[in-house]
């Protein structure tokens, strides 16, 4: 599994999915493993082989927020917007305090025009991470978009 996450950390994605089929075949309920290939297959824009794989770790471990919010990038790729916000909001319910899950979906909130939504989940994020740079831009602009 680390070295697979390391191949995937040096963009060697073909290779990292090579060791977590390794590791799938070894260790069948890894959800970790399952997570990790979904997300290398994701970078290689897989989206079909991504999802099976972050669904897959949600039937092995149905409360990882990071599965659900993987899945919502999936969704996102596709402009499947109304599954996306629903696996964002499965993250946040089971991490509330993730700034990422938090920042996404204010992100996606301001492009389906939900600007109180928006603001509430960009609020929510900076006041968890006053100094992040990204959230402090998008809350600016979400701030000045006209009611």
């Amino acid at each position: 599994l680390n070295r697979g996450i390391l191949l995937a950390k040096l963009k060697r994605y073909e290779a990292a999915i090579s060791d977590f089929d390794e590791v799938i075949k070894l260790s069948p309920n890894s959800s970790n493993a399952y997570i990790n290939r979904g997300t290398s297959y994701l970078r290689l824009d897989s989206l079909a082989e991504a999802q099976q794989d972050f669904e897959k770790a949600l039937e092995i471990n149905p409360r990882s927020s990071l599965s659900h919010f993987n899945l919502s990038s999936v969704h996102i790729a596709r402009k499947d917007f109304d599954n996306a916000l629903k696996s964002l909001n499965e993250a946040a319910n089971l991490s509330p305090n993730n700034v990422q899950v938090l920042f996404v979906r204010g992100q996606l909130y301001t492009h389906l025009s939900k600007k109180r939504l928006a603001l509430n989940d960009l609020k929510r994020a900076n006041d968890l991470a006053p100094n992040n740079k990204s959230v402090l831009k998008l809350l600016e602009k979400v701030r000045s978009i006209p009611e």
